[in-house]
């Protein structure tokens, strides 16, 4: 069966619409450098908002097992209390899953 190329671009543009929807919040937070993080995988539980300021190691009081970094710094999260062990780093702008999760982290702002 074949799809008429009017079709195909008809499909396309929900995608557009999505991806400029899902920015718009991003833009909004980046000014504040939030880091969105979440108990459940896929972003989903209450989100634990926290600024990105600069720290030594933050001990989280719950496990993260997703999180948005929405900052202009990577994030260093580790399995471990204490920042202990090797860490997960989390680029700027970017959002994961880590399933067996996060007990701690640390902001590594730009030189």
């Amino acid at each position: 069966m074949r799809i008429p190329t009017s079709a195909l671009a008809l499909m396309a543009i929900p995608a557009t619409l999505l991806t400029v929807g899902l920015a718009a919040p991003a833009m909004a937070d980046e000014a504040g450098d939030v880091i969105h993080l979440y108990p459940g995988l896929n972003f989903t539980g209450p989100s634990h908002d926290v600024p990105a300021v600069k720290t030594s190691c933050v001990n989280l009081n719950v496990v993260v097992k997703s999180a948005e970094n929405l900052t202009a710094s990577d994030i260093h999260f580790y399995r471990k209390a204490d920042c202990s062990g090797d860490p997960y780093v989390l680029g700027s702008l970017h959002a994961n899953n880590v399933p067996e999760g996060f007990a701690s982290y640390i902001v590594n702002f730009p030189q």
